[in-house]
C-alpha cells in the first residue's frame, strides 16, 4: 500500500482520516502489512499483502477466501483471462480515447483482477482498483510498477472512500453479481467530481426458452 492512500480514504462511521500503523515495508517504504484505524471510533482494518482489506470476514491471510466473491477471485488467481483485445474493448464500451485519461483520477469499481486496470492506471494521474474478491491482488500484482495505482479489497456499498474524488468512476459488469444492484449502484455517484463522467454496464438477463 501507497501511503498517499491514506489521503483518499476515511472512517464511514466518523468522516475521519485513518491512522497507519504500520508492521511491514518493502525497501521503497510501501506498506506490506499493517492496519489502518480510526482514531475516533477506533474501528480498525487489515493491510495484508500490500492490500488493505475493509471486510469484517477479513483478519488475516487464512480469512482472504472466505468471501460470497470467491469463486471469482479463484478464477481471475489461477486462470489467465486478460486478453489482447482488452484494450479495444475498454475504448468502445467507455466511448473514451486514451488521451481522455490524460491527468485524471480514475475508479475502477469492480477490478476483478485487472482485466481494464492494467490499461487504465498507466494512463491517468491516479488510479484505484476495487473488489470484493482476492481477484484485487492480481489486478495489483499486474499494476504493481505504476507509482500512483491503488487497490482495496472492499464491499462496494461500505467503500471508506472520500467523496468528490474521482474524474472517472467506471464499473462494468459487476454490480449486478452484487446483492443489492441498486444500492450498489447508489454508492457510486457520490465519489464523482463535478461535471466528472460515471461510467456502469450491466449484463442483461437471460431468458433460457423450454
Amino acid at each position: 500500500m501507497k501511503r498517499r492512500l491514506l489521503d483518499l480514504l476515511e472512517c464511514r462511521k466518523c468522516q475521519r482520516d485513518f491512522e497507519l500503523v504500520v508492521a511491514e515495508q518493502d525497501a521503497v517504504g510501501e506498506i506490506v502489512g499493517g492496519r489502518l484505524r480510526c482514531p475516533s471510533c477506533g474501528s480498525e482494518y487489515p493491510i495484508l499483502g500490500g492490500i488493505p482489506r475493509f471486510l469484517p470476514s477479513i483478519r488475516s491471510g487464512a480469512d482472504l477466501r472466505k468471501v460470497y466473491a470467491d469463486s471469482f477471485g479463484h478464477q481471475w488467481t489461477t486462470y489467465n483471462w486478460l486478453r489482447d483485445e482488452d484494450e479495444f474493448e475498454f475504448y468502445r464500451i467507455t466511448d473514451l480515447r486514451k488521451e481522455d485519461l490524460a491527468g485524471k483520477v480514475v475508479f475502477d469499481a469492480g477490478c476483478g483482477g485487472g482485466r481494464f486496470a492494467r490499461i487504465v492506471a498507466p494512463l491517468c494521474r491516479e488510479f484505484v482498483g476495487l473488489d470484493y474478491s482476492i481477484a484485487v491482488e492480481k489486478a495489483a500484482e499486474l499494476c504493481e510498477r505504476y507509482p500512483d495505482a491503488h487497490f482495496l479489497q472492499c464491499d462496494i456499498n461500505e467503500h471508506p472512500l472520500k467523496p468528490a474524488l474521482f474524474d472517472l468512476v467506471y464499473s462494468h459488469g459487476v454490480l449486478h453479481h452484487t446483492p443489492n444492484t441498486k444500492r450498489s449502484f447508489d454508492s457510486l455517484p457520490p465519489l464523482v467530481k463535478p461535471g466528472g463522467t460515471l461510467y456502469v454496464a450491466l449484463f442483461r438477463k437471460a431468458f433460457v426458452a423450454l
